[in-house]
């Protein structure tokens, strides 16, 4: 039996029906935050329709419960409390928090405290053979142009957000429980959506600025043009951490889901495709290319003084006759630069992320494919679904 956190976001929604799929024989326990089971059917549905709809047989094996990280116990019922402790095997860890500018406190309730609070639960189950699998993030690296291995950890580094800090020091805290039960950690790099269909539902990291270059709103790139640039598709990541089920493993054992030293994209390379795009899916074909913004204006200090100048303004002329003219502008341009900010650091310089472990457990399937051979498919969707705002066929 297996249990899963995280089932009605991105990645664990992918997770979920590629575990379903390779191991059909194998009941999957969702744990969904709800007020019932029967409202964690619910919100699971609504957050994996296409599944729902396209495989007669994905609920059968599927069990949605009611519960909350941010709980200790997981705020179960005393009956589902009493199924998983009895029969889990394998808890894979999905559930976060990747928003980039919250409160440390925010990020800590989900990335750290849910994270203690679904060892601790783990660690009450009688079943010395259950394994623990936790999908991290290659960013736990913090704020370093290295090139990072998977086997380090340093949580004194620099980190550039609350997200980078909470997840490294969950990270840390589930290698502490190896004593209890077996761990693995994965850490995927951006990911983006799926290299063969373009589907996501999470249109934030990387969408954020494509979108607003495609649209027009963004006539300067706050980016370095050829900062390496770290990105890996849904599909390859939940094919990787679902074939793990299958998989003998160190105790403690981590890997890099990512494109690796060398086989990164780049911002430059990143506009290209997207322009390439653009002309052949779109009217919008982007004849006045955006340029990239010199690298002495890039530090985050400025920017934020960009937008508390242009905010000041804007309150400024609230009350006359101007601000009509200028308020669609304002509007759009400064909760963009809100969004875009968090993002600018990875725009600017990243690690470098060594798959060697990566590869040698899982050979070739370990190596995903490039994003310019599935940029196109990427922003196709994003194209024809207007960056989620309708539905597209599958």
């Amino acid at each position: 039996m297996i249990l899963l956190t995280g089932g009605t976001g991105f990645l664990g929604s992918a997770l979920l029906a590629r575990l379903n799929r390779m191991y059909p024989e194998k009941p999957i326990y969702v744990l969904v935050r709800a007020e019932d089971d029967d409202h964690a059917l619910h919100r699971l549905k609504e957050s994996n329709k296409s599944l729902f709809l396209k495989d007669s047989k994905f609920a059968k094996n599927i069990f949605p419960i009611a519960g909350d990280i941010s709980h200790q116990g997981l705020g179960l019922s005393g009956r589902n409390k009493d199924i998983l402790t009895q029969e889990i095997k394998s808890i894979y860890h999905s559930a976060a928090n990747t928003h980039l500018n919250l409160g440390i406190d925010e990020a800590t309730a989900c990335n750290y405290t849910g994270t203690a609070n679904l060892l601790e639960f783990a660690k009450s189950i009688d079943n010395s053979s259950l394994n623990f699998k936790h999908i991290s993030t290659a960013y736990v690296a913090g704020d370093t142009t290295q090139t990072v291995c998977s086997s380090n950890l340093n949580i004194n580094s620099l980190f550039r957000n609350s997200y980078e800090e909470t997840k490294a020091k969950a990270e840390k805290l589930v290698q502490s429980y190896k004593d209890h039960f077996s761990v693995v950690i994965f850490r995927p790099s951006v990911i983006v959506g799926d290299s063969i269909t373009g589907n996501t539902s999470a249109f934030n990291v990387l969408y954020i600025p494509a979108r607003a270059i495609y649209t027009g709103l963004l006539k300067v790139i706050p980016a370095i043009p050829h900062t390496p640039f770290d990105v890996v598709p849904v599909d390859y990541v939940s094919r990787i951490i679902a074939e793990s089920e299958a998989m003998s493993f160190e105790n403690g054992a981590c890997f890099h889901l990512t494109a690796g030293v060398g086989r990164e994209s780049s911002p430059a390379q990143i506009l290209d495709l997207l322009i390439n795009a653009a002309g052949k899916y779109s009217k919008n074909n982007l004849k006045h290319k955006p340029i990239f913004a010199p690298a002495e204006f890039l530090s985050q200090e400025s920017i934020q003084k960009v937008i508390h100048s242009v905010t000041n303004i804007a309150t400024n002329i609230y009350h006359t006759q101007t601000f009509k003219h200028f308020e669609k502008i304002l509007g759009n341009r400064i909760p963009l630069l809100n969004q875009i900010l968090p993002f600018i650091p990875y725009m600017i310089s990243n690690p470098r992320f060594d798959t060697k472990m990566t590869l040698d457990k899982f050979g070739p399937n370990g190596l995903p494919p490039l994003f310019e051979n599935y940029a196109e498919t990427i922003f196709k969707f994003c194209i024809e679904s207007r960056w989620g705002r309708v539905q597209t066929a599958q």
